[in-house]
C-alpha cells in the first residue's frame, strides 16, 4: 500500500500485533482514506467474550503507552461488547465475535484495500481456529 503513510501502515502492524498477542481473532486491516474523512486505516478484530473484548483493547493501550506512542482515545470497554480505539490516522474496532457478524464492518469497507498485516503465527498453539 504506497499511497498509505509509512506511520499508518507502521501504527497498523503494531496494533496488530499487540491484538494477536491476546489472541484477537480475524484481525484485518484497511485503508479507508477515500471513504471517510476521520481516519486514514481501520483495524477489525475480535474476541470470544466480553472479557476478552476488554483484555485485548486494554493490551493494545498498554503496549502503545509502554512504546511511547500517545494513548489512544476509546469508548465501550466497560460492556466488551464494541471496543472502539482512536489512535488519530487508525482506528481499532474490536468486537465480540458475535456481534462482528451483526454490525459487519468488512461488508461495509468491503470496497476500501486491505492492508497486509504480517504476525508470527506459533504453530505449537492450536487452541485456536483462525
Amino acid at each position: 500500500m504506497t499511497d498509505t503513510t509509512q506511520r499508518s501502515l507502521d501504527l497498523v502492524q503494531f496494533v496488530a500485533e499487540a491484538a494477536w498477542s491476546k489472541k484477537a481473532r480475524g484481525i484485518v486491516a484497511f485503508d479507508v482514506r477515500k471513504t471517510v474523512f476521520y481516519t486514514d486505516t481501520m483495524v477489525i478484530c475480535s474476541g470470544t467474550s466480553d472479557r476478552h473484548v476488554r483484555a485485548i483493547s486494554e493490551h493494545i493501550e498498554a503496549a502503545a503507552g509502554e512504546a511511547g506512542l500517545p494513548l489512544p482515545s476509546s469508548e465501550g470497554r466497560t460492556h466488551g461488547r464494541w471496543v472502539l480505539m482512536d489512535f488519530g490516522e487508525v482506528t481499532v474496532h474490536v468486537f465480540h465475535e458475535l456481534l462482528r457478524e451483526v454490525y459487519d464492518l468488512e461488508r461495509l469497507f468491503g470496497d476500501a484495500p486491505r492492508i497486509t498485516i504480517s504476525l508470527k503465527v506459533d504453530p505449537s498453539d492450536d487452541g485456536w481456529d483462525f
